[in-house]
């Protein structure tokens, strides 16, 4: 794991709730390094897949909702 700070707003849009999240990774160490080089891949997979659970988290409030 990588220590990192995920910060979470939200705010009232027309269409319902805008969620922003920002993510700021914290590597040291060993793989301080390697996470340096690696932080452009390593961003584009993390959204990927915030994204990917935050629709789906979506999907089931909506769903509970109804």
């Amino acid at each position: 794991p990588v220590p990192a700070e995920i910060r979470y707003s939200f705010a009232k849009v027309e269409q319902g709730t805008e969620l922003r999240v920002t993510m700021d990774w914290k590597p040291g160490g060993f793989f301080g390094g390697f996470f340096k080089v690696a932080q452009p891949l390593l961003d584009v997979m993390a959204r990927r897949r915030f994204q990917r659970d935050l629709l789906h988290l979506r999907d089931m409030m909506e769903r509970h909702a109804q």
